[in-house]
């Protein structure tokens, strides 16, 4: 199977967040525990309380103030470095076969791996990454593909490798 696709900065931004999902899962909880710490302070505040109540108040800025920061170098990260890479935003030929993956760049990288070198794969409505034991993850836009072409890279994907 063989498609030619182009990635564009929304589809890299929506398979940095499904290669970092777990990371966003710990930030969110983060933020849910801080929510509960301006809850804890409003109900001190209500009380009367006003030196419990401005501690708490000052722990929950504090720890407000780390997960919004993570998610705002997170997504400055995700543009720079997408405007960094060339070859990501030029098209890209990937060559799907039930052993390997193979791309090409219109910029002249190209690169073939067995699917027993990755590590797993993860999807969305938009789009499937394919990811590296090395940090290194394909980008597959559902968009480019027919949906026979679809159907059978999912195939392939079901059968070579787990899913996360």
């Amino acid at each position: 199977m063989e498609f030619t696709c182009q990635i564009n900065l929304k589809a890299y931004r929506e398979g940095l967040r499904l290669k970092g999902k777990n990371k966003r899962r710990l930030i969110y909880g983060v933020l849910f525990c801080d929510g509960l710490l301006w809850i804890y302070w409003m109900i001190e505040a209500a009380k009367g309380e006003i030196s419990t109540g401005s501690a708490i108040l000052r722990q929950a800025i504090i720890f407000l103030a780390y997960p919004v920061l993570c998610l705002v170098i997170y997504e400055v990260w995700a543009f720079l470095s997408y405007q960094k890479n060339r070859n990501i935003k030029r098209e890209i030929t990937y060559q799907i076969t039930p052993q390997t993956v193979s791309y090409t760049s219109a910029s002249g990288s190209l690169g073939s791996s067995p699917w027993t070198s990755v590590d797993y794969w993860r999807e969305s409505k938009r789009l499937v990454i394919v990811a590296f034991p090395s940090n290194a993850f394909l980008i597959f836009p559902r968009e480019n593909m027919s949906t026979r072409q679809w159907e059978d890279f999912r195939g392939i994907l079901s059968s070579a490798l787990p899913k996360k």
